[in-house]
């Protein structure tokens, strides 16, 4: 989940910072705004966690991890907030508007909340993940391969260090997870080769 999450916020801050978000923006609201997110998150999801252990008198409760939901993210990326700046032009107002967005998907999500297990048990559950993995695929898997072909050298590195890790199994050294194996095997790449450069990092943050 950490290194979920952490591959999340990095897809948050480069797509933000390359719509022409300012810093102010993207450092000092939407990153710390998510992280305060996943840490309430997570230390409710222990306390409900706990709250059942006791109740049901059990040693082995596991609190369920949360985070960004990488689907979801890409929806409000791509689906609110880069409409929300084309028909407006203003980022301040782009911002506004994908924060409202995600106001009311939550009010949705807390209504729905009391006739859930009502959809779940009557809707099939192809019909449930469609939506689910139509987002995946236009996204996460499309969109994403596209920019790895962009840079192949980098992009294909690190995802045979994401398919030897997760699809084949393999043990990496001093069993470092998969994910940040090729987050830093990118990173290092991109400036070892000249995609990248102190520079263009210290440009880029000041913009």
């Amino acid at each position: 989940m950490f290194q979920n999450n952490l591959a999340n916020f990095v897809v948050i801050t480069v797509t933000l910072l390359g719509m022409g978000f300012s810093t102010e923006i993207v450092f000092g609201r939407v990153i710390p705004g998510v992280a305060v997110a996943v840490i309430v998150g997570n230390l409710y999801y222990a306390h409900m966690a706990k709250r059942l252990a006791i109740k049901e008198n059990r040693a082995d409760v596991t609190a369920l991890s949360y985070g960004v939901s990488t689907p979801v993210m890409f929806v409000f990326l791509f689906g609110v907030t880069a409409p929300a700046l084309a028909l407006t032009n203003d980022h301040e107002l782009a911002w506004k508007i994908a924060v409202a967005a995600a106001f009311l998907s939550g009010l949705v999500e807390a209504l729905v909340a009391f006739f859930g297990n009502w959809v779940r048990k009557h809707t099939p559950r192809p019909a449930l993940l469609g939506a689910l993995a139509g987002v995946a695929f236009t996204f996460v898997a499309g969109e994403m391969l596209f920019s790895v072909f962009e840079v192949p050298i980098i992009g294909l590195i690190a995802l045979a260090i994401i398919l030897v890790g997760f699809v084949a199994k393999v043990g990496l050294p001093f069993r470092i997870p998969a994910s940040l194996l090729a987050i830093i095997a990118g990173v290092v790449l991109a400036f070892a080769l000249g995609y990248q450069t102190s520079e263009d990092l210290t440009q880029r943050l000041r913009a």
